[in-house]
């Protein structure tokens, strides 16, 4: 999933609509929390959505963790980079080192 250079960044959240249980749904939407209260644009992708399936497994392929939900890339300078999962993020968060690991992603536009 390489993007050319001058292509403007992208921040996919990987995510199943149809999630195997209540602590998948309750870690989806506790990062789609921690992503909003730091301002980042998410791209959603359905990982549950058959016409997804190419993406998911590339997705997965570079994050070298097949049918976990949530996960977390940004897609700038070139290359996506796996930032986490779930765990990964409220953990990063945690620590304070998330928005660093998050400095290439676009940023929600503040209104005028």
């Amino acid at each position: 999933m390489a993007a050319a250079d001058d292509s403007p960044a992208v921040c996919w959240f990987l995510y199943s609509s149809t999630p195997t249980n209540a602590s998948v749904e309750s870690m989806q939407s506790r990062v789609r929390g921690i992503l909003a209260a730091l301002k980042v644009k998410t791209t959603d992708v359905d990982g549950a959505n058959a016409e997804n399936k190419t993406q998911r497994s590339e997705f997965w392929a570079i994050s070298g963790k097949r049918a976990v939900y949530p996960q977390v890339f940004v897609q700038a300078k070139g290359e996506t980079k796996f930032v986490g999962d779930g765990e990964d993020i409220v953990l990063a968060n945690d620590d304070g080192i998330l928005e660093g690991q998050l400095a290439d992603a676009p940023r929600v536009e503040a209104d005028a």
